[in-house]
């Protein structure tokens, strides 16, 4: 798997209150021969590779770095960009610093990135490295959000000692919102946990408008999902950032 066919794509992040063009994910994706373009899950086994999940992970990073300050030097308002760490990265007792020193160096604002960690890497079995890389990013002015929140063995005392400054509600709650009962119980509780705690909400995999409704009259304040955009080059992502009202019919 040659990795000169690794791409980033930007998925946006939306208010729910209007609708409004909040951020981008960066998203990771392969590039067939065929030119199709293939999801992490479709290249998982390759991540189990620890060098090869640092490497792609350090390519993640960088690309999304570099493209925020392209986007930045031509006047593009685009938020800031959510790039997804590995435990491989968060394992280095260094690596904070290294991407702090990296911002400073392209004299990148740290507000124009974010960071998403999930709570598997929370929990890695070196979790005191993670969690003090994950501190002294936030020190730097860095955002962290908490990802596939609900997924995992994260208590609520998780998210008091760890420093993060948003959630993220895993799709599969999303996507059973319509089945009722106790998903319905479960979004509740985390938006409500959410807002009480004074961190961002974010609900991922919306679909629908009866899911965008809800979330929205729940208080959940941003949201991202095929009805708001689907995971795009940076080129479309741009485009799409000059014609606004064309969002949702991307």
């Amino acid at each position: 798997m040659s990795q000169d066919r690794f791409r980033l794509f930007y998925q946006p992040k939306v208010l729910l209150a209007n609708g409004a063009h909040s951020a981008f994910e960066a998203l990771l994706r392969f590039i067939a021969e065929d030119g199709s373009v293939l999801t992490p899950g479709s290249f998982s086994a390759a991540l189990e590779d620890e060098s090869l999940s640092r490497a792609l992970g350090d390519f993640v990073m960088e690309t999304a770095i570099q493209q925020a300050r392209t986007w930045t030097r031509a006047g593009v308002k685009f938020g800031n960009i959510a790039i997804n760490l590995s435990e491989s990265q968060l394992r280095s007792p260094r690596f904070a610093q290294q991407f702090l020193d990296r911002l400073a160096a392209l004299e990148l604002p740290s507000r124009l990135v974010s960071v998403e960690v999930t709570e598997g890497v929370f929990l890695s079995s070196q979790a005191d490295v993670v969690t003090a890389n994950c501190r002294a990013l936030k020190e730097g002015n860095v955002s962290i959000a908490f990802d596939d929140f609900g997924t995992g063995y994260a208590s609520l005392t998780h998210l008091r000692d760890f420093p993060v400054d948003t959630i993220k509600i895993d799709r599969s709650f999303v996507g059973g919102l319509d089945k009722g009962g106790s998903t319905i119980a479960i979004v509740n509780a985390i938006v409500g946990l959410g807002n009480n705690l004074g961190l961002d909400v974010v609900a991922e995999g919306v679909e629908t408008q009866a899911q965008e409704e809800f979330l929205s009259a729940i208080g959940c304040r941003f949201a991202q999902g095929f009805l708001f955009g689907r995971p795009v080059s940076a080129e479309d992502a741009e485009r799409m950032l000059l014609r606004p009202a064309a969002y949702k019919a991307a």
